[in-house]
């Protein structure tokens, strides 16, 4: 090292710096390969943006340089990506409440500006109803109900959540419940069966034709206390169910998509309720 003049020192101090690089990024490569699929699945959350902005200066215009500030990793943690979740969801949640007799239905789900949907119940259109959620509180003008689910149609405008066409979810897929007698509680879970009937309708005279319709899906995510209402949803926030009751395969839930309530309010009746104004 005496040997050698400053420039070369320099020189040799830069080679040391590059060769340590490259070795701390074969072993930080090697360690990611080596990781469980919890951490893969939290790496996969990752969310990138980049954002280009010109920043204009006091200078002479040919002087002004354009600046790009990129925003690369935002990583959202299991815990966060299930509270934020938790947090969308929650917005179109509501229990309902017979005013009349003073007591909780259960709870409904908003499905459109102003319809919520929830397990059928015995809809009196001589009694008041409500629907709650914190300080918000929306009357009920209308109800119809069919023979699985009654839709709520009330008051005002709120959040919706998305819903699928239809439910052609693989087993296994991962479920979100929210619900609870004394307030709000979460489980999760998969997606343990799908049970299905046989229906037949006629296209032509003399030609009949055979579809499978869901009449139930069960999860592991689900919790004693449930009661009627609790909605199923899928990672995306999407409702895919109302809890009905224990069963076999798990906690059973009355199947919600798009096309099951557009099927189900074809053959039914509305009743209107003294809150109509």
């Amino acid at each position: 090292m005496e040997e050698l003049t400053k420039h070369q020192v320099v020189l040799l101090m830069l080679l040391i710096s590059f060769v340590t690089s490259i070795a701390t990024g074969i072993v930080t490569v090697s360690l990611m390969d080596e990781q469980n699929p919890g951490v893969t699945q939290t790496v996969n959350r990752v969310v990138e943006r980049t954002i280009e902005r010109v920043v204009a200066s006091d200078v002479p215009e040919e002087s002004q340089a354009a600046q790009v500030v990129t925003e690369v990793r935002t990583v959202l943690s299991e815990r966060e990506f299930v509270s934020d979740l938790v947090e969308n969801i929650k917005k179109s949640v509501f229990e309902v409440f017979d005013t009349t007799e003073e007591e909780v239905i259960g709870k409904a789900v908003v499905v459109d500006s102003n319809r919520l949907v929830l397990p059928r119940f015995s809809f009196d259109p001589e009694h008041s109803y409500v629907v709650m959620q914190g300080e918000n509180t929306l009357a009920v003008r209308s109800a119809t109900t069919t023979d699985k689910i009654t839709i709520l149609t009330v008051e005002g405008s709120v959040p919706y959540v998305p819903l699928r066409e239809t439910l052609n979810l693989p087993l296994g897929t991962r479920l979100i419940t929210l619900g609870g007698k004394n307030g709000d509680a979460v489980a999760q879970g998969i997606l343990t069966n799908t049970s299905y009937a046989e229906d037949s309708a006629t296209t032509t005279p003399g030609e009949e034709r055979s579809e499978k319709k869901v009449i139930s899906v069960s999860s592991t995510a689900g919790y004693d206390s449930s009661y009627l209402g609790a909605p199923l949803f899928t990672e995306k926030g999407e409702l895919i169910g109302l809890y009905e009751q224990k069963g076999e395969y798990g906690y059973a839930y009355i199947p919600i998509s798009l096309k099951s309530l557009i099927l189900s309010t074809t053959a039914t009746s509305s009743a209107d309720t003294k809150n109509q104004e």
